[in-house]
């Protein structure tokens, strides 16, 4: 069953609001970003001034918003028949994307019955993303796709087991990459680390709703997906982020179901891996290899299909496309990201 719909963006705006908010003391600087720092002393991110963090533009590709995109410039500009699907998530959503050719031949057939011709996908997803940052993506780019697929589970689980938990608030960036990048120091927040991780997990989980019911309102599919728990393999026995992992998933599973009752298509990617015999990562850990990226992108395509998703969004003749430049009216030449569908 749906709720909240009335009230959806005005709760998506409070939400986005309490990302930035100080639990505690004010917000010291701490002089220049520790350029040491895994992954943030090496240029590969930057700064954003609602994302956290993104790739650095112009970077190995990078397009000027700061996402891995192959080159393809956003806001992305849709043509008439086209059908883009966005992925919003981290690493893991980002390696889907860029192993997208089984989600656009898998929805097309779908797509055709809306309207549409061809079907694109495109990567909002950076490296240790987690919630609220595909959030904000979601709401910053919805104007520009037709249909969202959100992948996450791992990088939220293992933050938690980090022992910057009880220093780093629990809804900001990682530590590792954006504390790097901005130097930023927090004052004490009075609740327990548990008690910050708890409250965490209910944002994450009305951030995912909020997410269907802004989709549902443009007629632009919303689904979400957790990526199978890597730790849960018999050789991660004895690692200390197996433990971290396994309750955090449990946690996964229950938010999932509850999500899925309330008619949000919500699923776990467990069965992507069930009978792969061949090595589906490139490391000890997490990182898929294109095999791997190919299984998750296959499951997405399938579940989309099954749910019918596919079906709820507005259909090729009723979109509404941004004029071209020369039919806008003067003025301001403010760039127009989409349309309200």
């Amino acid at each position: 069953m749906r709720v909240w719909w009335s009230c959806g963006l005005l709760l998506a705006a409070m939400l986005a609001c309490d990302a930035s908010r100080e639990p505690g003391e004010p917000v010291r600087t701490a002089g220049p970003a520790r350029a040491a720092a895994k992954g943030a002393g090496d240029g590969r991110f930057a700064l954003h001034p609602y994302l956290g963090y993104t790739y650095a533009p112009a970077a190995d590709g990078i397009n000027r918003h700061g996402f891995d995109a192959g080159g393809r410039e956003y806001p992305y500009v849709r043509g008439a028949d086209e059908f883009v699907v966005g992925i919003f998530g981290g690493s893991t959503a980002l390696q889907v994307a860029r192993n997208a050719h089984e989600i656009e031949q898998a929805l097309l057939p779908l797509a055709a019955r809306r309207g549409y011709t061809r079907v694109t996908v495109l990567p909002f997803a950076v490296d240790g993303w987690r919630q609220p940052q595909p959030f904000h993506a979601f709401l910053t780019y919805l104007p520009t796709i037709d249909m969202a697929v959100l992948i996450d589970g791992l990088a939220e689980v293992l933050e938690f087991g980090d022992a910057s938990v009880p220093g780093w608030p629990a809804d900001f960036p990682t530590a590792r990459i954006y504390g790097a990048l901005s130097g930023l120091t927090r004052g004490p927040d009075a609740r327990s680390s548990a008690e910050r991780v708890d409250a965490y997990f209910d944002a994450w989980e009305d951030r995912i709703r909020l997410m269907d019911l802004i989709g549902l309102e443009s007629g632009k599919p919303v689904l979400h997906f957790v990526e199978p728990n890597p730790y849960a393999r018999p050789q991660h026995g004895s690692d200390p982020r197996a433990e971290v992992a396994a309750p955090g998933y449990e946690r996964l599973r229950d938010m999932a179901e509850r999500l899925a009752r309330d008619g949000v298509a919500s699923s776990i990617l467990d069965g992507a891996f069930a009978d792969a015999d061949e090595a589906l990562y490139d490391d000890e850990c997490c990182a898929l290899n294109e095999e791997g990226a190919a299984r998750l992108g296959w499951a997405v395509a399938q579940e989309a299909e099954l749910g019918g998703q596919v079906d709820e969004a507005v259909p090729a003749a009723e979109r509404k496309l941004p004029l071209p430049p020369a039919e806008r009216s003067g003025g301001l030449p403010i760039p127009v990201l989409g349309s309200s569908q």
